[in-house]
């Protein structure tokens, strides 16, 4: 049963019509949409066969071309089908929305007889030659919000989409035009809900792991770090408090020109004797922390008297403190 109905001259906008009935039959499928030359039967009477399709249609496009208003004569015609047409939609009261073709101009009210002048308090859209397609889908978007696609254009969107989506995907696409519409949303259902399946499990294997997002910052507590019998020793946690090991620890004497550096245990712990650097109590001392996929740790002190200064970008240059 047509859902759309395409009203058109064909001297004016035959052209325009045919290829807005392709785009839509696309979109929703050839038994939702209905135009004269297209839809009907040699065997059909024509004056029947419309107004049957006119009182099943959830929405009546009447297109506008340059020359639609000035045969008003012809609109006050009883015999007109244009005429005719939409009449017949305002006694079903079906929606109509008027498309101007091409610039041209919604008709002024006086040019119209008074009985068609309702298809002036529609809202219309427009159809540009230049810009057919955008417009044509901007139409379509709009009428889905009342017209149903039927069977057949649901599964050749969902076909055409899982072709678009590459393998293994685009694999199942052609068992999904084989099949019956209800076993092409089943057929469907299977990748989208594997890739989904994957999807969650990688991420649960990822925390398993204990691996950090991207720019997780790492931090040294304060109650972590010790300067005792010439060792400086700490544990190294994310912003979350798990411990992170295999991470790169340098300590650097800034005045000596002198660093070491070591990789934190099992247990996030590292050890860095200060006589590696040449480290006395007044010395300025700088302590960094990294590994891939964490944010850098940078902290600054005198001697053993730590002064913490965290940084929260990578790239951050800290200064060192005066002694």
């Amino acid at each position: 049963m047509p859902g759309i109905f395409i009203s058109y001259r064909r001297n004016e906008s035959a052209g325009h019509a045919g290829r807005l009935f392709d785009r839509l039959t696309a979109r929703f499928g050839e038994d939702r949409v209905f135009m004269d030359v297209d839809t009907l039967n040699p065997s059909d009477h024509f004056a029947t066969r419309i107004e049957k399709a006119i009182a099943t249609a959830d929405v009546m496009l009447v297109l506008i071309g340059p020359t639609w208003a000035a045969q008003a004569d012809r609109l006050a015609r009883p015999d007109d089908f244009i005429r005719r047409e939409i009449l017949a939609a305002l006694r079903v009261e079906c929606r109509l929305v008027p498309v101007c073709l091409d610039g041209a101009a919604m008709p002024d009210p006086a040019a119209l007889p008074e009985d068609l002048q309702p298809l002036l308090r529609s809202e219309g859209a427009v159809l540009r030659h230049g810009e057919f397609v955008r417009d044509a889908d901007h139409l379509a978007d709009s009428l889905a919000a009342f017209v149903r696609p039927s069977a057949e254009a649901t599964r050749h969107g969902l076909s055409v989409a899982l072709s678009r989506a590459g393998w293994p995907l685009s694999w199942w696409a052609g068992l999904v035009r084989r099949t019956s519409p209800r076993a092409a949303l089943a057929i469907a259902a299977v990748p989208i809900a594997l890739c989904w399946t994957l999807t969650v499990a990688g991420a649960w294997w990822h925390g398993q792991r204990g691996e950090a997002d991207d720019f997780t910052q790492l931090q040294v507590s304060d109650n972590a770090v010790k300067a005792t019998a010439g060792f400086l020793t700490g544990t190294v946690t994310d912003e979350v408090d798990r411990i992170v090991e295999d991470a790169s620890v340098t300590l650097t004497n800034l005045d000596a020109g002198r660093d070491s550096a070591t990789t934190t245990d099992s247990s996030g712990e590292f050890t860095i004797p200060y006589e590696a650097v040449a480290a006395t109590s007044k010395s300025r001392l700088e302590l960094v922390v990294s590994k891939p996929h964490y944010k850098k740790y940078r902290e600054n002190f005198v001697g053993n008297a730590l002064r913490y200064r965290r940084s929260l970008h990578p790239d951050t240059e800290v200064a060192a403190h005066a002694p």
